[in-house]
């Protein structure tokens, strides 16, 4: 094999490997590409998860308001009950009181209807 011969040869071969890593790089290429649209991505899910997480957060606090309101209701609904029973007991002693009055008063009804019982019968016995 002669000089022009191995200069051939290795020109083919340089060829070849150039060839070889032009395929690589190629590669290379493409797979960059594919880690590029896989980021964009994850940054399109990471900002609609950030969004997610905003909208949780205002839904947390609108409930929080609402159990300050219902917590604030409770306990007016609580103040109610207690003055209610305060006035139901005092309520209660006035009917007891004036129960008591009138069973009194009908004591008294009833001694003095006897007593004008036996005024009739005694009226009625002088005839």
């Amino acid at each position: 094999m002669n000089n022009q011969d191995k200069v051939l040869s290795l020109l083919e071969q340089l060829q070849n490997n150039i060839s070889i890593v032009q395929k690589d790089i190629k590669g290379l290429k493409t797979s960059q590409t594919e880690m590029q649209e896989g980021i964009k991505g994850l940054k399109t899910s990471q900002v609609e998860m950030q969004e997610g997480i905003k909208g949780l957060k205002i839904s947390q606090v609108e409930m929080q308001e609402d159990i300050d309101d219902i917590k604030s209701t409770v306990h007016g609904i609580e103040d109610q009950f207690r003055d209610l029973e305060s006035r139901n007991a005092n309520r209660h002693m006035d009917i007891i009181a004036q129960i008591k009055e009138m069973k009194s008063d009908i004591s008294r009804i009833e001694i003095n209807t006897a007593e004008n019982w036996r005024d009739i019968a005694k009226l009625k016995s002088i005839k």
